[in-house]
């Protein structure tokens, strides 16, 4: 009886492993059909939306490009470089306060020059 006890259990474990993994593929092909058909959208949506970044990346750029000599240098070594406001002065032989005071004016110029492109007041 020991013997047809775990036939049994044996079994069943196999029927519900078999159904388990019937499930899961199940479940991978319907998960990559749904994949494929979202990838898809996304691909339109993807182009679309690199057309509007290159649009507003050359429209930050002019603007950036466009800033007092001054200003842009401070600028990009704050926004590009990553160096704080002391680093900066540092490296330029200016006050701390120099580089907020140039900082605030090239942040509020781009403000104001893209603010005509993305709807702001």
């Amino acid at each position: 009886m020991d013997d047809e006890g775990s036939l049994e259990a044996l079994l069943f474990k196999i029927t519900k492993d078999l159904n388990f993994n019937f499930l899961k593929k199940a479940l991978r092909e319907k998960s990559s059909k749904e994949l494929f058909r979202l990838h898809q959208t996304d691909i339109g949506d993807f182009t679309e939306n690199s057309i509007v970044c290159d649009e507003y990346y050359q429209i930050a750029t002019q603007a950036i490009s466009r800033l007092p000599k001054k200003q842009r240098v401070i600028f990009k070594m704050n926004r590009f470089m990553g160096l704080s406001y002391e680093a900066i002065a540092e490296k330029l032989c200016i006050s701390k306060n120099t580089v907020k005071v140039q900082l605030v004016r090239a942040n509020k110029s781009l403000r104001k020059a893209l603010a005509v492109y993305v709807g702001l007041p």
